[in-house]
C-alpha cells in the first residue's frame, strides 16, 4: 500500500468510548479500512460497507480499538460494563507517575482549563520519553492537548524501542526509519502483518508522528 504522509495518532488515545455488553453500537466513518480489537475477546468490530464500524461488545472490561484509515492508525479506549453497572471511572494519573515524569522530564508543565488537562514538555531522551508514555496511558490527556519538543536522542530511543517490538513479535519483511520528523514504514507484507505492526508502532509512538506507510501487500493491494 502506498500512502501519503498522514499525522498519525499515537499514545494518548484519540476517544474514550463506553459501552454495555451486549448491546451494538454504530460508530461514524468514512474511509475505515479495518478495526481490530485488543483484547479480542472484549468486543467485535466489524468495518460496514458505508466504511462505518460497527462494535458489539462481548464481555465487561476495558482495552483499546484499533482503527485503520487511509495509511493512518488510531486507538480508542474502550470500557465495556455490565448490564446495571456504572460508567468508566474518571481517568487520573498517580503521584508515582508524576513524581516519574518530573524527575525525568525537567519542566514538564500542566495545566488544567476548564477540566481539561494540557500537557508541555520537552522530551531530551529515552528516560523521559518512557515515563511521559506511561503518563499519557492514565488517558488524562486529549492528543490535541499536547506540546512535546523532541531531542534527537529521544526520537532515536523511540525508533529503538519500536524495532524491538516488532522483533519481539516476530514481525518481519519490514523496515522502520525516520526521514527527518517523518517516521517510514516499508516493506511488502500480507495487511494482517501491517496492522500487526502498526498496532506495536502506536504502542510505542509517544505523541502525534508524520507516518509515511510504504507498505505493499504481495497481491499487489492494500
Amino acid at each position: 500500500m502506498l500512502a501519503r504522509p498522514a499525522l498519525a495518532a499515537a499514545l494518548p488515545v484519540g476517544r474514550i468510548v463506553e459501552a454495555t455488553a451486549g448491546e451494538t453500537q454504530l460508530l461514524a466513518g468514512e474511509y475505515l479500512e479495518a478495526a481490530e480489537v485488543e483484547p479480542a475477546d472484549l468486543a467485535r468490530a466489524e468495518r460496514l460497507p458505508s466504511g462505518a464500524l460497527r462494535l458489539t461488545p462481548l464481555r465487561p472490561g476495558s482495552g483499546l480499538v484499533y482503527l485503520f484509515e487511509n495509511g493512518e492508525v488510531d486507538a480508542w479506549r474502550l470500557y465495556v460494563r455490565g448490564p446495571g453497572e456504572s460508567g468508566a471511572p474518571a481517568p487520573s494519573a498517580s503521584p508515582e507517575l508524576w513524581a516519574a515524569a518530573r524527575a525525568a522530564c525537567p519542566g514538564v508543565q500542566e495545566r488544567v482549563v476548564d477540566g481539561e488537562h494540557f500537557l508541555h514538555a520537552a522530551v531530551p531522551d529515552g528516560r523521559c520519553r518512557r515515563a511521559l508514555l506511561a503518563l499519557l496511558a492514565t488517558d488524562l490527556f486529549d492528543g490535541s492537548h499536547l506540546r512535546l519538543v523532541f531531542d534527537l536522542p529521544a526520537l532515536q530511543a523511540q525508533l529503538r524501542d519500536m524495532k524491538l517490538r516488532l522483533d519481539a513479535a516476530r514481525v518481519t519483511g519490514l523496515s522502520l526509519h525516520y526521514l527527518g520528523a517523518t517516521l517510514v514504514l516499508s516493506g511488502t507484507v500480507a495487511p494482517a502483518v501491517r496492522r500487526r505492526a502498526l498496532r506495536l508502532v502506536w504502542q510505542e509512538t509517544l505523541g502525534k508522528v508524520d507516518l509515511d506507510d510504504q507498505t505493499e501487500s504481495p497481491d499487489g493491494g492494500g
